[in-house]
């Protein structure tokens, strides 16, 4: 007789999309925080992050997200858009911080 274990792992790949016009965010920041993105969701959900400089203010940076889950059963979208003060400014951390509540908020409608 076999006995075989099937893994029954949840497949997480939420379309993760990080935009930036000014390298407020490294390349390997923006891979690590696209993998975290990525650890959210199925496939078909998608989080966004925009980070752009206003043109006419070189101090103010305005900092988007829009994430967008669903399931079939259940769906949840969450956005919000701020300006903030660059030189005050964390984007790395802010995101990923973001990142974290997605994920918390995903678990807690999705599970």
């Amino acid at each position: 007789m076999n006995n075989s274990t099937i893994n029954q792992q949840p497949n997480f790949t939420a379309r993760t999309i990080i935009n930036t016009n000014n390298n407020h965010l490294s390349k390997e920041e923006i891979k690590t925080l696209t993998k975290m993105g990525e650890k959210i969701g199925l496939p078909s959900d998608t989080i966004k992050f925009s980070l752009m400089q206003n043109d006419g203010n070189n101090k103010l940076l305005t900092v988007s997200h829009h994430a967008k889950f669903n399931d079939g059963r259940h769906s949840l979208e969450a956005h919000q858009s701020k300006n903030v003060l660059i030189e005050k400014f964390n984007p790395f951390e802010y995101i990923k911080s973001k990142m974290d509540s997605l994920k918390k908020m995903y678990e807690q409608t999705f599970s």
